[in-house]
């Protein structure tokens, strides 16, 4: 089969054709397709390198993306012998938000209007008519402050919003940039900085430095 035959096999199978692509596909989600220089990775002293402005992700070099470095300054990269402890994130309830379906009091009561049902039917002529419940607002309970616990919030009247990777001792860096890291197959994090704001982590197949908030 000619190379234009496996190429255009692959683009009908969904796949990347050319170094480029097949690293988007993997990493796209460390680019930064807003800021120019970091709009595709870079290769540099045996490694490959991309960025979306708070982390950089290092893999060996990757045949076919030549591009030179779009910075003067090279990021200093941690002596593997000095790294300190690594740990790998764990999945940790993050920010809560008001439980709707009791109104936040944590307790219900059976809606006495549709009997739980969150629909009323009404009669016209011979016309049979349904609505959602105008009392309960169509869920079949009401909020009493008197009655039962709300399964909905598990009667604390208030329900868990996100969910997010967490390493003790990296509260420094943001739940949204940990859940990028945490995509990373076997990626594991350092428990303190190793310069200024800078973590150190590792994954299979390379390695990263991430920066902590600033507060």
């Amino acid at each position: 089969m000619s190379n234009d035959s496996r190429d255009n096999e692959g683009q009908k199978n969904g796949e990347a054709s050319n170094p480029l692509e097949c690293f988007v596909m993997q990493y796209g989600l460390f680019l930064d397709q807003s800021r120019e220089e970091l709009k595709e990775p870079w290769s540099e002293d045996g490694y490959t390198f991309c960025s979306d402005g708070h982390i950089l992700l290092r893999l060996p070099a990757i045949a076919g993306i030549l591009r030179p470095p779009p910075f003067d300054r090279k990021m200093p990269w941690p002596d593997a012998a000095l790294l300190p402890e690594m740990t790998k994130a764990k999945r940790v309830k993050v920010g809560t938000e008001k439980c709707s379906f009791c109104k936040w009091s944590g307790e219900v009561l059976t809606c006495p209007d549709c009997e739980g049902l969150g629909i009323v039917s009404w009669e016209v002529g011979k016309h049979e008519y349904e609505h959602d419940c105008y009392e309960c607002d169509g869920t079949g309970f009401i909020n009493s402050g008197d009655g039962d616990k709300c399964e909905e919030c598990d009667g604390t009247g208030r329900i868990i919003k996100v969910e997010a990777a967490h390493v003790s001792g990296c509260e420094g860096i943001s739940n949204v940039k940990m859940n990028k890291l945490a995509t990373l197959p076997g990626c594991m994090f350092s428990r303190e900085t190793i310069f200024d704001d800078v973590f150190y982590f590792r994954f299979e197949g390379g390695d990263g430095l991430i920066m902590a908030m600033r507060v």
